[in-house]
């Protein structure tokens, strides 16, 4: 969790002590925790498994399987690269043969024409991985693209500090990959799931309503039951395990892997893995959020204004402010390019969008192929990595890894 004010050590967690803040890692060392190599090469596979099948009939009818060549990848409209890594795994998994030289990182902002990575290996192979590649890049990119939209209109307020938040609205199977991307594009992580942080909406509130003294009376009697008990440096450091799970394993025995990210093995790995840990309650009207002001200092970190106008943020921020509240405020519901701005001016802390991944439309790439190379007689039978570039490249299979020629 991350804003431009400062976050009070004992506002995050139920263990109510600063734990591994997602928000405030590099991308290569963000990508190192949701995207690690063990899950990459799971899904990678997975992505080529649901193109190819059994074989790519028509590379396998129409190009010699000796044939060798090289293609780019090229941006064809200006866009925020998002996914380079990722799209090298796709392109490389179970191909030793195919190497992938990347030229730009992510994070960078692309003009039209510019070429993100180079391809080099059996024709055949770049063929049949083209469209895979392609599609996941172009997707990546899109939500990155659209992110810095909105962050660049969201600064762009005048006395705007608020920065803008993803959610859980994102393509079943592709979280982690749409996340990292929204960090690409400068957006701040919302919650991973359901596991990582408690954010109270109306439906959990509507369930809490027959109770007695109401429904926010009850949950203020249940998170200050969280308090006292003991076992929340153990339900902490459980979640933050349960994040490792869920995004995948590291490689036994630490190392330092592809990416220049460091992935550790083991429970030590496991427990520095966590993200932002919170408790967060959704109101739609003043009056709740008012009762809320009245709770116990450190019981609820952030409220979610849902769905208001910018007059009544601006009243709550004002209420907030009155009574010097570490509260954060965040606003949410239909928000959009065109409103974000007077939203932003409100002086709200947060601004999730749900659309910065569902509505993300895919960046154009496309795969341009050089004349293809038939080896001669004289080369057959002498090994080859495939790239007839000095520069070292990425393969899957071989752990090799480059940007611009350089090894990181």
């Amino acid at each position: 969790m991350v804003t431009d004010r400062p976050i009070r050590a004992a506002a995050v967690g139920f263990a109510r002590t600063v734990t591994t803040d997602l928000n405030r890692l590099s991308l290569d060392a963000l990508a190192g925790v949701l995207l690690p190599t063990p899950l990459l090469h799971r899904e990678a596979a997975r992505f080529m498994a649901e193109d190819e099948g059994s074989g790519d009939i028509t590379s396998a009818l129409t190009i010699d399987a000796k044939a060798r060549g090289s293609a780019r990848i090229v941006a064809r409209e200006p866009c925020v690269l998002a996914g380079i890594d990722a799209a090298a795994f796709v392109a490389t998994v179970g191909r030793r043969d195919l190497a992938v030289m990347e030229r730009r990182r992510d994070g960078s902002r692309l003009e039209r024409g510019a070429v993100v990575a180079v391809l080099e290996g059996r024709l055949r192979d770049l063929l049949t991985v083209e469209r895979s590649v392609l599609n996941l890049l172009g997707r990546l990119c899109g939500i990155a693209t659209l992110t810095a939209e909105f962050v660049a209109k969201a600064r762009a307020a005048r006395g705007s500090r608020t920065v803008v938040c993803d959610t859980r609205k994102t393509t079943p199977g592709l979280r982690a990959f749409e996340k990292y991307a929204v960090r690409c594009g400068g957006g701040t992580l919302h919650r991973i799931g359901l596991w990582d942080a408690v954010l109270v909406k109306d439906n959990h509130l509507e369930a809490l309503s027959t109770e007695p003294g109401g429904a926010l009376e009850a949950l203020r009697s249940r998170l200050e039951g969280l308090r006292p008990v003991t076992s929340q440096r153990r339900d902490a450091q459980a979640a933050r395990a349960m994040h490792a799970g869920c995004v995948g394993q590291p490689a036994r025995g630490g190392r330092v892997a592809r990416r220049g990210r460091r992935e550790s093995g083991g429970r030590s790995a496991r427990a520095s893995r966590g993200s932002p840990s919170f408790i967060e309650v959704e109101v739609d009207r003043l009056e709740q959020f008012e009762q809320i002001l009245r709770w116990p200092r450190g019981l609820v970190d952030i409220v979610l204004l849902d769905n208001m106008t910018p007059a009544l943020i601006a009243r709550a921020v004002r209420l907030r402010d009155r009574v010097r509240s570490t509260i954060l405020l965040e606003a949410s519901g239909g928000v959009r390019l065109e409103t974000i701005a007077s939203i932003a001016r409100t002086g709200v802390d947060r601004i999730s969008a749900g659309a910065l991944t569902h509505s993300a439309r895919s960046i154009d790439f496309s795969m341009e192929m050089d004349p293809p190379r038939i080896p001669s007689a004289r080369a057959k039978g002498r090994t080859t990595s495939g790239t007839t570039s000095s520069a070292p490249a990425h393969n899957a299979a071989h752990g090799r890894r480059s940007r611009s020629g350089r090894t990181r």
